[in-house]
C-alpha cells in the first residue's frame, strides 16, 4: 500500500485548486498510489476574519460542486482521497476533513476537535469544534486524522492511541501569509505529517 502526502500553496480559488489537486491526483495514480492526502483547508484556504460574512464565503457545503468532482475522481481513478475545507452546515463554519474511499465513497468526515483556528475577534458563536475523534477503517488498516492543534491535545492523541489506530494523518496549514519576499503571491502555505504504528508502512 502506498500513501501520496501532497503538500502545497492553498489556492483560493476554487476551480484553480480543485484543477491542481486532479494533477497531483492523476500523477499519484500514475504511481500506484493507493491513497493521496492532502493539506487542512486545502480547498479554500483558512484565513479566517472572524467576519461571518466574509468567512462564510470560504466555506463550502459538504454537497458542493468542488467537493463533488473530487470524490467522482477518487472513483474515475480508484484511488482514495483526503482533503481539508471550511465545511458550512448547521448555520455554522467547521475545519474539516474528508476521506472517500477508492469508490468514491465517503470513508470519513471529520470535524476539527480543538479551536486554535477560531477567530480571536468578531462572532465565535458563528464556528464551530467536532466532539468526535477521526478514525475509520482502510486499506492500511485503522486510519486517523488529526487536524493542526489537534496533535496538542494530550486527551485526543491519547483517545487515537486507544483505539489502536494503525496510521494518523496530520493535515495543517499556516493560515499567515508568507512574507512577499518568500512568496510573492501571498497565498498561505500547507503542511502535511504522518505517523505510524505499523513497521512497514511507507508513506511515499
Amino acid at each position: 500500500m502506498k500513501i501520496a502526502a501532497c503538500a502545497f500553496p492553498i489556492i483560493v480559488d476554487l476551480e484553480l485548486a480543485t484543477q491542481t489537486m486532479f494533477s497531483y491526483i492523476d500523477q499519484a495514480a500514475e504511481a500506484k498510489c493507493d491513497m493521496i492526502v492532502f493539506p487542512e483547508a486545502a480547498l479554500g484556504g483558512l484565513d479566517i476574519s472572524g467576519v461571518i460574512s466574509i468567512d462564510s464565503l470560504m466555506g463550502l457545503k459538504i454537497d458542493a460542486l468542488s467537493i463533488s468532482r473530487i470524490k467522482e475522481k477518487a472513483a474515475a481513478s480508484c484511488i482514495s482521497i483526503g482533503l481539508g475545507f471550511l465545511e458550512l452546515s448547521e448555520d455554522l463554519i467547521w475545519d474539516s476533513y474528508l476521506i472517500f474511499d477508492q469508490r468514491g465513497e465517503t470513508a470519513l468526515h471529520y470535524r476539527r476537535y480543538t479551536d486554535g483556528w477560531l477567530p480571536r475577534v468578531g462572532a465565535p458563536d458563528y464556528y464551530g469544534c467536532g466532539k468526535v475523534s477521526g478514525v475509520t477503517q482502510s486499506g492500511f488498516g485503522k486510519l486517523g486524522v488529526l487536524l493542526c492543534g489537534d496533535l496538542f491535545h494530550e486527551d485526543l492523541v491519547r483517545l487515537m492511541a486507544d483505539q489502536s489506530v494503525d496510521l494518523c494523518l496530520h493535515p495543517m496549514a499556516r493560515a499567515t501569509p508568507i512574507p512577499s519576499i518568500l512568496n510573492g503571491t501571498g497565498i498561505v502555505r500547507s503542511f502535511l505529517f504522518t505517523w505510524s504504528n505499523t513497521p512497514n508502512s511507507r508513506p511515499m
